[in-house]
């Protein structure tokens, strides 16, 4: 099987991107919170502010 660098570079870069997302997100919040209470942008907001004030592994 032939890989293309370019989509395998695209594929691994998009991979790291949501690894760090996940983990920037469970600095702030706790595993098993459910998400789907409130909108993307409450959620950004939310990590936005905390990130703002300093408060890195704050738990709400």
């Amino acid at each position: 099987m032939i890989i293309d660098p370019v989509v395998d570079r695209e594929r691994k870069r998009v991979s790291s991107e949501s690894t760090m997302a996940n983990d920037l997100l469970r600095q702030y919040v706790s595993k098993g919170t459910d998400l789907s209470v409130h909108t993307h942008a409450q959620v950004d907001a939310e990590l936005k502010a905390k990130a703002c004030t300093g408060r890195a592994n704050a738990r709400s």
